[in-house]
């Protein structure tokens, strides 16, 4: 176990932590994002757009899709960019880590689900960028994300929510 992840244990004997937050890594740039699921509900899958700006690839926006009533609905952060394969997810297979780089923007994307599985890397490192990782804590679930956007996402965090 992590020591984040037991510390995130070692708190939840004094308080019930039921949600929590990493991040966010990136710049300054964009307005304010908050956005989660509703409760109960898990992501079924994910999709992210690409695009360049001044000769630099970066990440422009991320959807994750679920389904609540029979009808498939997303939450997003970010908009434009170029759109890149669409990743289903079965139901046994959820995101454990999201990782990539950054610098006044997010650069690179990658996504491991809970199998090891690299599910998909977008983006592209630059020069000098610095990297960021967010692991999912054993008995929680990945639920949104929060951060700054605007045309592309400037900065990127996780949203978590007891399992």
């Amino acid at each position: 176990m992590s020591q984040f992840a037991q510390a995130l244990v070692n708190a939840t004997s004094m308080v019930d932590v039921t949600t929590f937050d990493q991040g966010p890594s990136g710049g300054t740039g964009g307005v304010p994002v908050n956005t989660d699921l509703p409760n109960d509900l898990t992501v079924k899958a994910f999709q992210v757009f690409t695009g360049q700006d001044a000769g630099q690839l970066h990440i422009h926006q991320v959807i994750l899709f679920y389904d609540q009533d029979g009808v498939e609905k997303s939450i997003r952060i970010g908009s434009g960019g170029s759109e890149e394969e669409r990743v289903d997810l079965i139901p046994t297979q959820h995101i454990r880590t999201i990782f990539g780089t950054y610098g006044q923007y997010v650069f690179k994307m990658a996504f491991i689900d809970n199998l090891g599985n690299v599910l998909g890397q977008y983006g592209q490192e630059q020069p000098g960028s610095a990297m960021y990782q967010f692991k999912t804590p054993d008995g929680f679930r990945l639920v949104g994300f929060f951060g700054r956007a605007g045309g592309w996402i400037d900065a990127f965090g996780v949203k978590y929510r007891a399992a």
